[in-house]
């Protein structure tokens, strides 16, 4: 059978819990800033009580597993998420009991206790590897939600700024292109031949200046070397006060702009002929 994001929406509208099929699990998976929060939100607001989400964010480690010294893929190491315990815990809502799931800030790193989750019809599974192979067999329903890479880059940058307030925004960079960008291609990308729908999230910069409700920080750039062009979005690599600066702009105006290390030149250098990369 062929799903659409639709379909999917109304067979969990429509799911009546039975003897047989007590409740409907569905997994939203992709990668980091790829918009699948954006997405279960979407899907719970049309399902209001019916359904309960499960939110692998929650399950971070925060860099606290053996081998985070030595892992390339860092924060989006599978061995970074919970993922038996999330399993177990989904095993429990499947079967009609009550859960306390970690609470996690992304912004700061921290566990904040824990959250009671009750089961509910429909539950929603969101995060980088909600169909995973540890998952995937308690899933009816597999969603995988993908974005260029400029995009998810810009998501996470003002993710960043305007959301967690981290006052270095280079670190949205140094992830973006470097642990991130080689989690996603070695173990996101593989769940997406496994998944019933792949939703491919196009990316719009109007949406993020709706959304931060973001004003240029000045109305030309200084900068005359463009990096990378899409459209009127502009992406540009200079130097200014014996300072090497990234600028990124929109129909000629600046939104954002940071001082660059050396070593994040080259690693967005390399990085800009993946900016299609799904």
């Amino acid at each position: 059978m062929s799903y659409t994001l639709e379909t999917i929406i109304q067979e969990a509208t429509d799911f009546e819990p039975s003897e047989s099929k007590p409740h409907l699990a569905v997994a939203i998976s992709g990668g980091s800033a790829t918009g699948k929060s954006t997405l279960t939100n979407l899907v719970l607001e049309s399902l209001g009580d019916k359904a309960v989400v499960v939110s692998l964010d929650d399950y971070q480690l925060d860099g606290k597993y053996e081998g985070f010294d030595t892992s390339i893929y860092r924060y989006d190491d599978p061995r970074n998420f919970q993922l038996q315990r999330v399993a177990q815990d989904l095993r429990t809502l499947l079967s009609g009991g009550s859960i306390q799931a970690p609470r996690f800030r992304v912004g700061t790193g921290i566990a904040e206790g824990t959250n009671i989750v009750e089961s509910a019809p429909v539950i929603l599974v969101d995060g980088l590897y909600a169909a995973n192979t540890q998952l995937a067999s308690l899933m009816n329903r597999k969603v995988y939600v993908e974005s260029p890479l400029f995009g998810r880059f810009i998501r996470r940058l003002f993710r960043l700024e305007h959301e967690y307030r981290v006052a270095n925004s280079e670190t949205a960079l140094r992830h973006s292109f470097g642990p991130t960008l080689a989690a996603h291609r070695r173990y996101v990308i593989p769940q997406r031949s496994t998944t019933d729908l792949i939703v491919n999230n196009k990316y719009s910069f109007p949406e993020s200046v709706e959304k931060y409700n973001l004003k240029p920080l000045v109305d030309q750039s200084l900068l005359t070397s463009v990096l990378w062009q899409n459209d009127a979005l502009v992406f540009r690599l200079g130097e200014l006060s014996a300072k090497k600066l990234f600028q990124l702009c929109y129909k000629g105006k600046v939104y954002s702009q940071f001082n660059i290390e050396d070593t994040n030149v080259e690693l967005l250098k390399s990085a800009v002929g993946s900016f299609e990369e799904l």
